[in-house]
């Protein structure tokens, strides 16, 4: 991702056009070939080297100079690194010798919901990320916690979770980081369409793909509204579109204020307010790759954070949520590219869990995750209930999976899946949780650490979390 401020682009002096030779041209597309995978050189920032990565050539355009480009996805990269490169910077003469994992099968018992927002699971990537082997190593380190002085916590396990149940979640777990992706769509949807965006004073290069209009392609930048998300083409037609907007906040109801922070949460409705959330899409399509954007925004929720100041109040985040779904409280987050890393993610997710304790439920996000947003929930999950299990262990108290869930609004089986993933559990007889020192000493960091948290006080007193039936979502033909 390159993000930089308005202010602070550069205007480069143009440069008469040279006539380019045909020869180089002709030689470059009989050598490199779409949908072979070639050792494609890299620059390394850090260390200001030539790197060499394996690279696919998806697809291949050509300049004004009659120069041609080449659209590269990476091998164990995420797609978010793709990118144009010219025809110099791919290797021919080297062979490739390397074995891509095989696509695994989807069993139908397995599927998801076609309807998952208007965004929705779409097939498997071609390939492994390094995020996703980051994750497992990570967090394999879960049993050094025995080498420690420890002390056990006697906690009730379904009996229903046995070995084999816990490895299936693992897989499935870690595997929301791998797969996701458009494999099986036209090759166009992989490719970058969109060069540039300007929201607010920052000026942000996508990720992937968003169905945007066909002419949008073109445009060196589309400026995006901050307060309303309409798009455009041109600067032009952008200043004049702000003369004219009457947003400065989303269209919804304003559920949450904290002014002390200076952050506000509205909750929209997706059946009243269907351009916005469409827009919303559109937008978030540009930084989410494992998602497909379709046009069916009636049945979701849409929660909106914001910071506000002297202008309005300027979107940061959001998530959504189906009304009717029981199982889920969240189908889709993201925290735009210019706000990540400042605890916004975590603050949606921890709101999402409140609304679901409002309700005397819990809940679980839709699956896939992408690669951040898993790595943002299990940081979550580990926090919050490592958290409660020294809070029952001061206190001598039992407890058991179900008040685990009860108590922090998380799913049974996402309390399994954390308990195992930071290797705490043990059989001794029946299964238990074994809590170390350096547990504890885990937990006490997260508690040093200035989280954003939820604040009751802040909620408007009159405002409920809605409730929905089945019955209340029914589509006309």
């Amino acid at each position: 991702m390159r993000l930089r401020s308005k202010r602070d682009s550069i205007s480069l002096p143009s440069k008469k056009r040279e006539s380019c030779s045909t020869t180089p041209v002709k030689e470059s597309l009989e050598q490199i070939t779409i949908g072979s995978y070639y050792y494609v050189t890299v620059k390394n920032n850090l260390e200001d080297e030539q790197n060499y990565r394996v690279g696919k050539v998806l697809a291949v355009k050509f300049s004004d100079d009659n120069v041609p480009e080449y659209y590269i996805t990476y091998a164990f990269y995420n797609r978010r690194l793709d990118e144009w490169v010219k025809a110099d910077q791919i290797d021919t003469k080297r062979e490739i010798d390397i074995k891509l994992p095989k696509k695994r099968k989807i069993h139908q018992d397995n599927a998801i919901s076609d309807a998952t927002a208007m965004i929705i699971e779409d097939s498997q990537d071609d390939f492994f990320t390094t995020s996703g082997i980051h994750v497992k190593n990570k967090f394999s380190q879960g049993d050094s916690f025995y080498s420690q002085e420890s002390f056990t916590l006697q906690i009730p396990v379904s009996s229903e979770v046995n070995d084999y149940s816990v490895k299936s979640q693992v897989i499935q777990n870690n595997s929301q980081i791998t797969s996701g992706g458009m494999n099986n769509k036209p090759i166009k949807i992989r490719v970058k369409n969109i060069k540039e965006i300007q929201i607010g004073e920052d000026l942000i290069e996508p990720w992937y793909f968003s169905p945007y209009p066909e002419e949008f392609k073109d445009a060196p930048i589309v400026y995006i509204c901050e307060f309303c998300l309409s798009y455009y083409m041109s600067e032009f037609q952008f200043k004049r579109h702000k003369t004219k907007c009457n947003l400065f906040h989303p269209p919804g109801n304003q559920i949450y204020k904290d002014e002390v922070e200076n952050l506000a949460v509205f909750e929209i409705d997706g059946e009243r307010q269907q351009t916005y959330c469409k827009n919303l899409c559109l937008l978030s399509k540009l930084f989410l790759d494992h998602k497909l954007l379709v046009y069916d925004t009636l049945p979701f929720l849409f929660y909106i954070l914001c910071c506000y100041n002297d202008i309005g109040y300027c979107i940061i985040g959001y998530f959504s949520k189906e009304k009717y779904n029981m199982n889920n409280n969240l189908a889709c987050i993201l925290t735009l590219p210019q706000h990540q890393r400042k605890g916004y993610g975590r603050f949606l997710i921890a709101f999402s869990y409140t609304i679901s304790k409002m309700q005397d439920k819990v809940g679980a996000p839709e699956e896939p995750l992408s690669d951040l947003g898993l790595l943002t929930y299990q940081q979550y999950w580990i926090e919050a209930i490592t958290e409660l299990l020294l809070k029952a262990n001061e206190a001598n108290e039992e407890i058991s999976i179900d008040d685990i869930a009860y108590q922090t609004g998380i799913a049974q089986k996402d309390v399994q899946y954390t308990l195992h993933l930071i290797g705490i559990c043990i059989y001794l007889g029946h299964p238990c949780i074994k809590i170390s020192s350096g547990l504890m000493e885990m937990a006490k960091n997260s508690k040093v650490k200035k989280h954003r948290t939820i604040k009751s006080e802040c909620f408007d007193e009159y405002w409920e979390p809605p409730v929905y039936n089945p019955s209340h979502c029914r589509f006309l033909n």
